[in-house]
């Protein structure tokens, strides 16, 4: 999987680095009440901004995260996305930016992404 982003420093921080991550969200549901467990699947860090610059604008190439998935299991089926009358496995990629500064909130926007196989365990192993 790789995520292509780009980044404006527009502020007055240094930006130390980006930090990409794949996100598992299972929600279970039974009784009328739900649980939910939100997992991370892969990350990467990758390099930072200075102050003014930017990476993916302005004629700059867009900059590339490599994200190694884990190896699927065809008997659990954890690594698509999924919805059951009570369990939904849904993805999202997450891209964070880190600053050095611990006043500032580190800015990050979150991205739901379907994940899909060709060939679906049998409804037995759901």
């Amino acid at each position: 999987l790789e995520i292509h982003y780009a980044v404006a420093n527009n502020s007055s921080q240094l930006i130390v680095g980006v930090r990409c991550s794949l996100q598992q969200i299972l929600t279970v549901s039974a009784r009328g009440r739900s649980h939910r467990m939100i997992s991370e699947l892969a990350s990467v860090v990758m390099p930072g901004v200075h102050r003014g610059g930017s990476v993916g604008i302005k004629g700059t190439p867009l900059a590339t995260a490599p994200l190694w998935l884990p190896k699927f299991s065809p008997t659990t089926g954890a690594l698509f996305s999924r919805v059951t009358p009570t369990i939904i496995v849904s993805h999202r990629v997450v891209v964070q930016t880190k600053t050095k500064s611990d006043y500032v909130q580190d800015p990050f926007i979150k991205l739901p992404v379907t994940l899909y196989t060709l060939n679906p365990p049998p409804a037995a192993t759901l």
